[in-house]
């Protein structure tokens, strides 16, 4: 795979994280620094290699419990897409709100890989990348707060 991207995707009213865009970018180069994921395990429907894709992962709050949708595959862009449904709970610092998104991430990856996930070391992955947003300096710029 090239690389991994979050795309933050609300469906319902008053429920989204209050993380700014520059945070999801530095999560998502973290992410990338320390995961390389060679290509997702083919299921139905999927006829391509997908060694030179892009995984997007589009996240949305919800009400409901946590489930994983897709893939929706993009030959022309080289994009595999699947759909991150994270059960929304109000969390009130930025940090900790990430904490929460990324152990969603960690437990989507897991089921988007299946038998792969393991090969990959997920965990140890997404745990160094929460370790440099819970390092972060509380001023630093990453971590302003977006209203409701």
């Amino acid at each position: 795979m090239k690389e991994i991207y979050f795309r933050l995707v609300y469906l319902e009213p008053g429920m989204f994280f209050n993380f700014n865009y520059k945070l999801n970018i530095f999560m998502t180069n973290e992410l990338n620094k320390n995961l390389y994921i060679e290509k997702i395990p083919l299921r139905k429907g999927m006829k391509t290699d997908t060694t030179d894709y892009t995984l997007v992962l589009n996240i949305s709050c919800h009400s409901n419990k946590f489930t994983v949708t897709g893939p929706t595959m993009y030959r022309k862009d080289q994009e595999i897409d699947f759909y991150l449904n994270i059960p929304y709970k109000k969390i009130p610092t930025i940090k900790e709100q990430a904490v929460y998104f990324l152990s969603y991430v960690e437990l989507g990856l897991i089921d988007i890989l299946r038998e792969d996930a393991e090969k990959y070391a997920i965990h140890l992955a997404i745990s160094k990348v929460k370790q440099s947003v819970t390092r972060l300096d509380d001023n630093n710029e990453l971590l302003e707060f977006i209203e409701d």
